[in-house]
Order: structure tokens, then sequence, then C-alpha cells
């Protein structure tokens, strides 16, 4: 319980130096007040591969295809970009050894907030570039009826990264379609890179069925290890602007690898999805009627 409290005091050290007012940094431009637009990200279905290997029930790296899907909420300002976001993705995953094979499935749930800040000083040809950070909490769920008893594991993986983004917005036109005028669009990488690195996670050998047996706690062998283990994402956007509406299209590739600290158990994980999102523009003008109409509602 102590490591559990420590290491959320410090991923709230870490998130109130995200917040921070960039004001007080020196290179990094001013009145960040302004909001330029906001998006609700919806319908983020995407497709990929993962890729993990779990020491503590068997050493075969298994591989297979997954589905995404991503929803979340962007705050652009004129200096300044907040977003939060939930991805899901499932995949099932095989290896062979031989004659013998074995397949189990992966689902994940990776929840996060992330805040990123103008760096004046390394803006270069239209290129815009941001840093900050993100807290992030990965939930993976794996099954595998091939391992018997160690059949179920879950895993929780807390990061504080620390982020760094470069994008531009550009208008041109698109291919086979210039009698429409040029579009304005936006392409932009990101690399988030993990800072406290820290999981909730089974020893060495664990046994889904002990609660049905003997009422075992499912979650009795799970340890928590803080500044274990290490942690990488990268994303590539690219978002196409309608000219005549508000909204968006945004296509994107996300890979993320993680991997434990622990010896002789370690578990490693890798999944990179391709996935296609709609934007829509939220207009700020129109909330408080609607938060009006819904309070009357409430009443």
């Amino acid at each position: 319980m102590k490591k559990i409290n420590l290491v959320f005091f410090i991923l709230l050290i870490g998130f109130s130096l995200v917040a921070q007012d960039r004001n007080k940094v020196s290179e990094l431009e001013e009145n960040t007040s302004e909001e330029v637009r906001r998006y609700r990200e919806l319908g983020g279905i995407g497709f990929g591969l993962i890729s993990f290997r779990d020491l503590a029930t068997s050493p075969l790296i298994y591989r297979g295809p997954a589905l995404g899907l991503k929803l979340g909420k962007t705050q652009l300002f004129a200096n300044k970009e907040y977003k939060s976001a939930i991805n899901f993705s499932i995949g099932g995953a095989f290896s062979s050894v031989g004659e013998e094979s074995s397949t189990g499935i992966v689902a994940s749930t990776d929840i996060s907030y992330s805040r990123l800040y103008n760096l004046k000083s390394l803006a270069f040809k239209g290129w815009d570039t941001k840093i900050g950070g993100a807290i992030d909490i990965l939930f993976i769920n794996r099954f595998n009826a091939d391992l018997r008893n160690n059949s179920v594991g879950f895993e929780f993986f807390p990061t504080l990264f620390g982020s760094f983004k470069v994008g531009k917005d550009f208008s041109r036109h698109l291919l086979f379609r210039k009698k429409i005028g040029p579009r304005k669009q936006h392409f932009s990488v990101r690399i988030d890179v993990g800072l406290l690195n820290s999981n909730f996670r089974n020893g060495y050998a664990y046994t889904a069925h002990a609660p049905f047996y003997n009422g075992s706690n499912l979650f009795e062998n799970h340890q928590f290890n803080v500044f274990s283990g290490i942690r990488f994402r990268s994303t590539i956007d690219y978002i196409l602007y309608h000219t005549n509406t508000k909204n968006a299209i945004k296509i994107s590739y996300t890979w993320d690898g993680v991997r434990s600290g622990e010896n002789p158990d370690r578990f490693a994980l890798s999944n990179g999805i391709g996935a296609f999102s709609f934007l829509y523009r939220l207009d700020s003008k129109k909330e408080p009627l609607l938060r009006s109409i819904f309070n009357r509602k409430n009443k």
C-alpha cells in the first residue's frame, strides 16, 4: 500500500508540473488563454498487430492481429494543447513450436491525459514544436486456455510520460480533386517516453482458479513495482479538414511498447494500430445553452 501511495503521489506531482502555467517558462510563448478549437474524436476504428510474452507463464512469443477503438477530446489553444483519450484494443495472438500451437486473447484499455505547450525556440519553417507530459494507465487482460490454471492474467501499468511533438498546418490540392481547391491539412509526429514506469502484476506463478477452490483473492499474488521497466509510444497523425464545416477526418498510426523490469517473470507487449477517426468540432458558444437545457430537464 505504501508503494501504491508513493507512485500516485509522484504521478500527482508530475501532473501538477505538466499543468503549470507555461508563462513561467521563458522559452515558451505567451498569451495561451485564447482557445482556437476543440474536437471530439469519434469512431476511431483501427487494425494492427500485437505481440507479447509473459515469462511468468511461458517463454513463447505470441503474435497476431488486433482491433482498436479510439475515443477522445482535444483542445487546441493558440499556444498549447490538451488531450484526453481512451483507447481499447483486442487481439488474438498465436504461437507455435514444431507441430504444437497455442492461441491467446489479449484485451487492453489505455486511459491518458496530456498537456503540451509550444516551444518557440524550436519552431522552424512552419513546423510547430510542443513539449509536455502525459499521465497514462494501461490495463491488460490476457486469456489462454492452454495454460490451464494460469489461463487468466491481469496487469496494470501506470506511467508518467515526457512528451515531444512536431506538427505543421498546410493547404494543398487533393489528388484527383484539384477543381475543388486547396484543402487545409495537418501532419504531426509525437513521441512519449516513460519517465516514471510502474506496474501491478502477478508473481512468478499465479493461479486464476484459486478464488473458486480455496477462497483466495484473485490479486493476492500481485505486486506493485515502482520505477520498474520501460515504456515508449509514438504516434503519427494526418488530419484533413472539411472546407464548409468545422469537422475533420484523421488517419493515425500508434505504436506502443511496454516491458516490466522484474526477473525472471518479465512481461513485454507491443502493438501497432492504424486507425481512421472522425473529428467533430465542438462549438464553445453553444455549450452554455446546452448545459442550461440539460439542467432544466434534471430539475
